[in-house]
């Protein structure tokens, strides 16, 4: 349940920023005459419109079948991994950093399929721009994938080690005690 609600979220939040880069933002001109690039920290943060036909620096761009079916893959295999542990991984965390994942990979495949010049042949909205360092242009979507996989890498690595090992102190002790009745 609660995996599907941050995932409409992020999916609405994300298609929603895009509308307003792709309506509004392209047509802005600001101080410098750029036209489609709002400052936000000059030097630092903006709002820049930019299609992107590929990942992260426009990087394999003709090859929009390949992210299509990578992210038809990691979406089945997170939503079959949720129905699968529905049962045993209850915590928070995991099922936020899978429903960020999840909703930010859909809505960027959103794009991919619809909008561009022919089916499946869209381009990615991209807007935040992070000029400090030469980062690539990104979106909410690109935003809520990093940030659910390092969630992801908190659970695994510092809360899911700690869960197993309280089960496992658990079922030893009822093992004992269930040992000491049979005596």
């Amino acid at each position: 349940m609660l995996t599907s609600v941050i995932v409409y979220i992020v999916i609405i939040i994300d298609q929603l920023t895009k509308w307003w880069a792709d309506r509004k933002l392209q047509y802005f001109v600001n101080t410098d005459g750029k036209v489609g690039k709002i400052d936000i920290i000059d030097g630092v943060l903006s709002f820049d419109h930019t299609l992107n036909p590929g990942m992260a620096w426009g990087m394999l761009k003709d090859h929009r079948w390949v992210f299509l079916l990578l992210t038809s893959v990691i979406i089945v295999a997170i939503i079959s991994f949720l129905l699968y542990t529905r049962k045993t991984k209850k915590h928070p965390l995991f099922i936020t950093s899978l429903g960020l994942i999840l909703g930010g990979g859909i809505s960027n495949m959103i794009d991919r399929i619809f909008f561009g010049d022919v089916l499946f042949g869209g381009k990615v909205i991209d807007f935040i721009s992070f000029e400090l360092i030469d980062f690539p242009i990104f979106n909410v979507a690109d935003s809520c994938v990093c940030i659910g996989e390092a969630l992801l890498i908190i659970y695994v690595l510092f809360i899911d080690p700690k869960i197993k090992n309280a089960e496992l102190f658990t079922f030893s002790e009822k093992n004992k005690e269930s040992n000491g009745k049979n005596d």
